[in-house]
C-alpha cells in the first residue's frame, strides 16, 4: 500500500485499492489541463525519480489517454501511438528505472480533463 508524505493511506481508485507505489522523499506534483492536444506530463524537475503516479480527477468528464511520445492519440482501436486509458477517477503508478529519462503525455479524449502528476524516489 502506497503512503502520502505524512504517511496516511492513497488510495488508487474508488474500490479502495490502493498504489502500489511509495513515493517517499522529493516528491513533486502537479495537476495539469489536458485537452485534444498532446502535452508532456512528467517534468524531468524530480532528481534520480523512481516513481509516477498519474491520477485523473474524478470530475473529469472523458477519459484521458497516456503514452510515450508526443504523437500519442486517443480514442478506441490500435496503433503504436494509440496511449493507454486512465478513466476519470482512476489513477496508475509507474516505477522507473532510476538511469532512464521517462517522458509521458496525456491527451483528452474531449474537452479539458485534469490530470494530477506525482513524481518522487
Amino acid at each position: 500500500m502506497a503512503k502520502d508524505l505524512s504517511g496516511s493511506l492513497i488510495p488508487k481508485t474508488s474500490d479502495d485499492q490502493y498504489a502500489e507505489t511509495v513515493i517517499q522523499e522529493n516528491a513533486g506534483h502537479k495537476t495539469i489541463g489536458v485537452s485534444t492536444s498532446a502535452v508532456e506530463c512528467t517534468t524531468g524537475a524530480v532528481e534520480k525519480r523512481t516513481a509516477i503516479l498519474l491520477a485523473a480527477d474524478e470530475d473529469n468528464t472523458a477519459d484521458i489517454f497516456i503514452g510515450f511520445g508526443s504523437g500519442v492519440t486517443a480514442g478506441t482501436g490500435s496503433g503504436t501511438t494509440m496511449g493507454f486509458r486512465l478513466i476519470p477517477g482512476k489513477s496508475i503508478p509507474i516505477q522507473v528505472a532510476q538511469r532512464d529519462v521517462l517522458k509521458l503525455y496525456a491527451i483528452a479524449e474531449s474537452g479539458t480533463q485534469y490530470l494530477t502528476v506525482i513524481e518522487g524516489r
